[in-house]
């Protein structure tokens, strides 16, 4: 695995070899998962030209979850955190504008 610089969550072990590799608690055995910021449109909209290509990266280097988050849609939803009527509103405004960009 060094030797072909392969990550340890693709090897295939014997059971024993599992045992001690479980002691060794490398944080690469463990799940992984992918946080892709996307613009807020593409947010809205659940779709990006990058995601699929993202998609493919990680299936080529391990597999593990991809999960799509806009940090301009969070900004500006938890900039209305003192109005609850107002963070309903935006999230209301959003699911038309989902609609139309498709």
């Amino acid at each position: 695995l060094l030797k072909n610089s392969t990550l340890i969550q693709t090897g295939e072990f014997t059971s024993g070899e599992v045992e001690v590799i479980r002691d060794w608690g490398l944080i690469t055995t463990k799940p992984q998962i992918y946080v892709v910021n996307m613009s807020k449109r593409n947010f809205i909209r659940k779709g990006s030209k990058y995601l699929p290509k993202i998609q493919d990266w990680v299936n080529k280097h391990g597999g593990g979850q991809i999960i799509p988050m806009s940090c301009e849609f969070e900004q500006e939803y938890f900039d209305l955190k003192d109005d609850p009527a107002a963070q309903q509103a935006y999230l209301d405004d959003c699911t038309p504008q989902a609609k139309d960009m498709g």
